[in-house]
């Protein structure tokens, strides 16, 4: 189903944003067909990734951000990387800095795993002070390391 989801590559987000939009598009799936077949079938981390992803940002259903963050969860739990990274980009993002240190380690696990977009994100977290001290020098490595291995 939608081949890796490009989860061992680490693409940016728009990027996967867009295949699973043009999945959907060119098989003409329904999307409520499509969300009912995801909550039948939570068979693995991708399945509950993608539901997480329909809650997240409304695709067919109205938006239910405590519903994706517990699927992320359960994602995560069972190592899918784009949920590992979803996760992270709400500890990291959201308004309440008491998860910056839950975004940061997050962040710092994908990228221990080579996950370009985590590494971006670590060396983001350096760059601005989150979750951790701000560190320009190891903000400026991590991004080259992530723009390496995309390019």
């Amino acid at each position: 189903m939608i081949g890796q989801m490009e989860s061992d590559e680490g693409k940016e987000e728009i990027v996967i944003n867009q295949h699973v939009f043009d999945y959907i598009n060119n098989h003409k799936l329904d999307l409520h067909e499509f969300h009912n077949w995801l909550l039948n079938n939570q068979n693995d981390s991708k399945s509950i990734y993608l539901l997480g992803y329909f809650n997240y940002y409304g695709i067919g259903i109205d938006i239910n951000i405590e519903k994706a963050l517990e699927l992320y969860q359960k994602a995560a739990k069972l190592d899918n990387n784009l949920a590992l990274f979803e996760l992270a980009n709400v500890y990291i993002e959201g308004g309440d800095s008491n998860y910056h240190e839950e975004g940061f380690e997050l962040s710092e696990k994908l990228a221990e795993k080579g996950y370009s977009s985590g590494i971006n994100l670590l060396g983001y977290c350096y760059d601005i002070g989150i979750g951790t001290d701000e560190d320009k020098e190891k903000a400026f490595e991590f991004y080259q390391k992530a723009a390496n291995l995309v390019c």
